[in-house]
């Protein structure tokens, strides 16, 4: 909400300001070797973004554009057992997975756009690599094959999304958690 970064605890439901950025952030991730850094792609300027969670500070690192026309990033995720980001755009009508290079911000497409999820908003990535996404437009849940980006149904979600979605995978206790929005904020786990 607004311009602050939160950490939130899951076992206590509470949460804590840690710094404040006048960019928006639609998702982001940690990458396995490294858990006071997180990178995200600010969806205003289309930049990835490292992120400090001590204090909030943001360090730009390069552009990230979606490779096709009046996409956005929505959501990113990353492999925490080979270290690979990915992260999905789309346009509402059709998503496509990509990986980001975390150094530069270079984005390579997986595959060709997909209209079977055509609202990705989010994705997590579980400790087996299987990718888990979410689509905006059908409230439905994909597995998402990192090699072809080719997103197969998982099931519904029961929650009318709206607006921009968070979430990922908690490495502790194996859990997807859904930073998700409706009518209110909402933390829901996906089966």
């Amino acid at each position: 909400p607004g311009p602050n970064f939160y950490a939130y605890d899951v076992d206590t439901y509470s949460s804590t300001v840690f710094g404040t950025s006048s960019l928006q952030f639609f998702g982001g991730d940690f990458l396995p070797d490294n858990d006071e850094i997180f990178y995200a792609i600010d969806y205003g300027s289309n930049t990835l973004y490292s992120v400090n969670k001590l204090d909030g500070t943001t360090t730009m690192i390069g552009p990230a554009s979606p490779p096709f026309g009046g996409a956005a990033f929505t959501g990113m995720a990353c492999n925490k057992n080979t270290g690979v980001m990915y992260a999905v755009y789309t346009n509402i009508s059709q998503s496509q997975l990509c990986t980001v290079d975390v150094t530069t911000g270079t984005v390579t497409p997986i595959g060709s756009p997909q209209s079977d999820a055509p609202g990705l908003i989010e994705i997590a990535c579980d400790g087996t690599g299987t990718i888990y996404g979410w689509c905006i437009v059908n409230d439905a849940s994909y597995t998402i094959d990192p090699a072809t980006g080719a997103a197969t149904y998982l099931g519904d979600l029961g929650v009318n999304l709206n607006y921009a979605q968070g979430g990922n995978w908690d490495p502790t206790n194996d859990v997807i958690y859904m930073a998700a929005y409706s009518a209110v904020g909402e933390l829901r786990v996906l089966d």
